[in-house]
């Protein structure tokens, strides 16, 4: 006997004790039927969503302030914060759940005008050397050595953040980059005290880091026996010769990978340089004005460069020459306005124990910038830089304290993470 289209519909497997059986579905049942699917469905997308906002939460690279952040360091190419674009990708709450940055000198107009960004304190960063644990500090620039701890703190809590694009850590690099971006290379440096602190603060991180051991460090601290000394200028506690004093020659062998490593040097042998190499330039200070200091910057070039083609020259960066931040009219060194200060009553409270000025106008900034030579391909300038001037080691320093040198650790720090950014950068251009 035939069944009808609705008595065929009322029979459905039914499972009783574990075994399909076959019986008559009941009004009630078909109802539960029809609105079945749409239950299951409804049940996937709230399940999808709950994981959605726990994987955005949990995520790996983003904090609770909504910075990017790497929890893993041994990604490699496919740690989570990189798109197959080279960005970095980073929550932003004006944008959306998340918004795309370009790394920062990922253009070259990015790279040859100053980073825009501004300088934060930031406590809950330890810093990654002090008080001389790194083999290559200097006594005179640790302004913990100095026992001026709370000062010390405050130059070391400043960081970096710059503006509409993402500047990796040193920790971070070796995911970014690939390890062979400086294989085989020579960084060198051809400048004062200002650039030779940049690179000991470059060191001291990759120290911290394993990338550079203690004994691939060749500094030529003077010697105690022969009684040579570097001068300390009074600086409290200062180390005047060996280990942490001071010296004008340093070469580092820098691991940058398994089985790869380049080297950094201090100064610059310019006849030794070749195309594949980095020479990193600044002016100085040691010039009456910084166009002065320019001009002579640039006869050496000519002079090192006189007999190698253009085409088998280094790339050159130029870091631009810190404002330097003493208590005259401009903040630069004017030993006549200094004295005239020192000698007034009205100052004396000041020059017992001197300081530096906060800000300074960035003059040299705007001097370098408006006159770039055409084979800068380069240029290291953070933006605010110029009001830093309470993070420089100041102090009972000579007579009129020292307000060109930054208190390590301290802002030469980012001004390396940057450098080594802005390297690697420039190699891959």
């Amino acid at each position: 006997m035939s069944m009808s289209k609705k008595e065929k519909l009322e029979m459905i497997p039914m499972e009783i004790g574990g075994k399909a059986q076959v019986g008559t579905c009941k009004p009630w049942c078909r109802n539960v039927l029809r609105v079945l699917p749409y239950l299951v469905i409804g049940a996937v997308g709230i399940a999808v969503m709950i994981n959605s906002n726990r994987s955005e939460e949990a995520s790996p690279f983003l904090s609770h302030k909504g910075h990017a952040v790497i929890k893993n360091h041994t990604a490699g190419p496919t740690s989570p914060f990189l798109s197959n674009k080279g960005y970095a990708v980073i929550k932003n709450p004006t944008a959306g759940p998340t918004s795309v940055l370009p790394f920062c000198y990922s253009t070259k107009n990015s790279r040859i005008n100053p980073l825009s960004g501004q300088w934060v304190k930031d406590d809950t960063a330890l810093p990654m050397y002090s008080n001389l644990s790194c083999a290559a500090e200097w006594s005179k620039y640790s302004c913990f050595h100095h026992g001026a701890t709370n000062h010390a703190k405050a130059a070391s809590s400043l960081k970096f953040r710059p503006t509409g694009c993402r500047l990796p850590t040193l920790h971070e690099t070796r995911d970014v980059a690939k390890d062979a971006a400086l294989q085989g290379r020579t960084v060198a440096f051809l400048g004062d005290s200002l650039l030779r602190q940049v690179m000991i603060s470059w060191i001291c991180m990759l120290n911290k880091l394993g990338r550079i051991s203690d004994e691939d460090m060749h500094i030529e601290w003077p010697k105690c026996s022969k009684k040579k000394v570097w001068p300390c200028h009074s600086t409290l506690n200062c180390i005047t010769c060996g280990p942490h004093s001071g010296s004008d020659t340093i070469s580092v062998l820098v691991s940058s990978g398994k089985n790869s490593s380049f080297r950094m040097v201090y100064p610059a042998n310019l006849e030794k340089l070749t195309e594949r190499d980095i020479l990193v330039t600044e002016a100085g200070v040691h010039s009456k004005t910084i166009e002065n200091a320019l001009k002579e910057l640039e006869a050496k070039l000519q002079l090192g460069f006189e007999n190698v083609p253009s085409n088998k020259r280094p790339t050159i960066i130029r870091m631009v020459t810190f404002t330097p931040h003493f208590k005259t009219r401009t903040g630069d060194y004017d030993t006549e306005e200094l004295e005239a200060l020192k000698n007034n009553k009205a100052a004396q409270g000041d020059f017992s124990s001197p300081g530096c000025r906060a800000e300074s106008k960035d003059r040299n900034k705007q001097v370098e910038f408006s006159s770039l030579p055409p084979y800068d391909r380069s240029v290291l300038w953070l933006d605010g830089t110029n009001s830093l001037g309470k993070a420089k080691v100041g102090g009972s320093v000579g007579a009129y304290g020292d307000c060109q040198h930054f208190c390590m650790p301290g802002p030469t720090d980012e001004i390396a993470r940057a450098l080594e950014w802005l390297t690697i950068q420039t190699i891959a251009s």
